[in-house]
């Protein structure tokens, strides 16, 4: 399925609360990756002489970190197609069932 163009669309109040929501959990899952990096990056370059610093550095796991932040993304993916699926599940018009099949695959505009 591609992103359908949509005309003359007008949400109701039940939409327009899932909008809030999702833009909401954006903000969350913003606010966990930046909590993810600046805690890695505290608890790497936490040291009392450079030595230790660098012993942290060496025994950190960016690969695994990489993967962390990568499934952050994915979470918050799968949180937005969640509540999407739930307004398509709606007896809602078409032109609104349509809008909310775009967001859950994931069309922006």
């Amino acid at each position: 399925m591609g992103c359908k163009s949509i005309t003359g669309l007008v949400l109701d109040h039940q939409s327009k609360m899932r909008i809030a929501e999702i833009a909401t959990k954006k903000k969350l899952f913003k606010a966990l990756s930046v909590s993810m990096i600046g805690g890695t990056l505290m608890s790497v370059l936490n040291g009392r002489n450079k030595a230790e610093v660098i012993g942290n550095i060496k025994s950190t796991d960016f690969q695994a970190l990489s993967s962390a932040f990568a499934g952050v993304h994915l979470i918050e993916k799968r949180a937005l197609m969640d509540i999407a699926d739930r307004e398509v599940a709606r007896r809602i018009p078409s032109k609104n069932r349509l809008f909310w099949e775009n967001i859950s695959y994931g069309c922006k505009n």
